[in-house]
């Protein structure tokens, strides 16, 4: 048994004051941490045991492996239904990472030329936003874009210059992403605005979970290649694989322990691979109401709505 990790609040117990927003969090005392049984249901973990609350234990190898027997014992008979929950990121973040021209046929449609190293951008962790959660369109662009991405989620504090042996060690599982980036901000206002482009509230889709690496490993599956889709109101518009990246996972984990300590619940989107919206003909940019989704074999399938931003 292996185990895919989320966290949720119970949709009931949803209020205003407790529901999460664009630019705030939910009451922590109403996060539940889960572990998704079949394609279903969840068991609420933080129900049976309160250690799961703890981030930084949930996502260590004890954790994990407390998980896998509290689904194994009580999975079937004390889990609820997924409609009964709104999902959350599935990890809280000190840092959103990003790489960028990191597959070989992305780099190509771009026609520019490989990198000779992992290219680093941040995402502000106010981007994130879970599972079937909407992605809110800035009132002053209109050249949102989408990029699905396989995400790593830290699973232990990570010091400087680690090998990548040892950052593989670190990771604790992976998640699907999108990096959505307003295109306008990033190439064409105020000399260039990289950040900006990246980070507006909601541009950082993830989940629904974090699958462990046992469970991928027990599925006879592997980070370094695993199919991944970006669909858009049910039309494939990204289709390759992780096997396409010219950094793997770890390499980059490494990479950036060069410089960073990261942390249990720390996350780097690992790059998109081509059929972005702003290399087409004509360019696809987001409008309200699309339906994104983008599916990764042995992840799952993180489904977003766009929306436009409220009127003030």
């Amino acid at each position: 048994m292996a185990v895919s990790l989320c966290r949720f609040l119970l949709a009931k117990r949803v209020t205003a004051a407790a529901a999460p927003s664009a630019t705030g969090s939910p009451s922590a005392s109403r996060v539940r941490v889960g572990a998704l049984v079949g394609t279903d249901r969840v068991l609420d973990l933080t129900a049976l045991s309160p250690q799961f609350a703890k981030q930084s234990w949930s996502l260590s190898d004890d954790g994990l492996a407390a998980a896998e027997a509290l689904v194994a014992s009580d999975g079937a008979k004390r889990s609820i239904p997924l409609d009964e929950i709104r999902f959350l990121p599935p990890v809280v973040a000190s840092k959103v990472l990003g790489i960028g021209l990191n597959y070989r046929d992305h780099v190509a449609e771009t026609a520019m030329k490989l990198p000779s190293e992992p290219l680093v951008f941040a995402k502000m962790p106010s981007s994130l936003v879970g599972h079937r959660g909407f992605v809110v369109r800035p009132p002053r662009s209109t050249k949102v874009d989408f990029e699905g991405e396989l995400v790593v989620v830290m699973g232990s504090r990570l010091a400087r210059a680690a090998s990548e042996a040892d950052a593989m060690r670190a990771i604790a599982g992976f998640s699907v992403g999108n990096d959505i980036t307003a295109r306008d901000f990033q190439f064409e206002w105020g000399g260039g605005q990289f950040t900006l482009s990246k980070s507006a509230d909601t541009f950082a889709p993830l989940g629904p979970a974090m699958v462990s690496k046992a469970a991928l490993a027990r599925a006879g599956l592997s980070a370094s290649d695993l199919a991944i889709e970006t669909r858009l109101n049910g039309s494939v518009m990204q289709s390759s694989r992780t096997s396409e990246m010219i950094f793997s996972p770890a390499h980059i984990v490494a990479y950036l322990s060069q410089l960073m300590t990261l942390l249990p619940g720390d996350v780097v989107f690992t790059g998109t691979p081509p059929g972005v919206g702003m290399a087409r003909t004509p360019p696809v940019f987001l409008k309200a109401r699309d339906k994104l989704a983008v599916e990764i074999e042995g992840l799952g399938i993180l489904s977003n709505l766009v929306i436009d931003a409220p009127k003030s």
